[in-house]
């Protein structure tokens, strides 16, 4: 047989060394990867949000265009209605599924309210903007025109709390010692918001509460 058939076998250097290689560029490639994963994840929560913007402006336009209340009832039993329940007719909502417009996909562990309400929600409403009510038609008289610059005031952002979005300012009663550990900076550390007039920002914090503008939509 000619020399030049002969295989050689790779020695245990040159295998160290591929495998080496192999371990650099997927070093290298692991944190683009997770970028690209966080992006696109961000990019299906903007899209969530979007359609719970469509959603409530749909119940608004059927209801004297109120802003959508943070629940209907004047308590916290299951016979009152919170938003996402409001929103349900709109949103084709599976039942009991986290594959749905109410679950940032960043978020890995969705909070389930209860069997009664059979939802998941990683969303939560500013909870300054459409009162909690007892009836919204007669009672509720925020509406959408009533707020001049809406595109600066927050209407839904990332927030995964077991009582459905009652997020407000810090120092507001909620959050006592002004720490929102609900509140979801899922997106490389920034956080996805929902404004009033439907657009969609990102912030690597809420501002503080003497912002009115944010929270309540005025400057008063």
């Amino acid at each position: 047989m000619s020399p030049n058939n002969v295989q050689r076998a790779f020695t245990l250097i040159e295998l160290l060394a591929v495998i080496a290689i192999i371990s650099i560029l997927a070093a290298l490639l692991f944190p683009v990867a997770q970028r690209a994963v966080a992006k696109a994840q961000s990019a299906r929560c903007a899209g969530n949000l979007r359609q719970i913007f469509t959603a409530a402006t749909l119940w608004s336009g059927e209801n004297n265009g109120l802003i959508l209340p943070t629940k209907v009832g004047g308590s916290w039993y299951l016979s009152d209605q919170p938003w996402p329940v409001l929103l349900k007719p709109y949103l084709n909502l599976p039942e009991g599924g986290t594959s749905s417009p109410l679950v940032c996909p960043a978020q890995k562990k969705p909070l389930f309210f209860d069997a009664d309400w059979n939802l998941y929600c990683t969303y939560g409403k500013n909870y300054h903007l459409g009162d909690v009510v007892s009836d919204p038609l007669s009672t509720n008289k925020q509406r959408f025109t009533s707020i001049a610059r809406s595109s600066e005031a927050a209407f839904f952002i990332d927030n995964n709390w077991v009582s459905f979005g009652v997020w407000s300012p810090p120092h507001d009663g909620f959050d006592p010692d002004g720490i929102t550990p609900h509140i979801g900076f899922y997106h490389a550390g920034k956080i996805n918001v929902l404004y009033l007039d439907g657009h969609i920002g990102q912030l690597d914090k809420l501002p503080p509460g003497t912002d009115k503008l944010f929270y309540y939509g005025t400057t008063e």
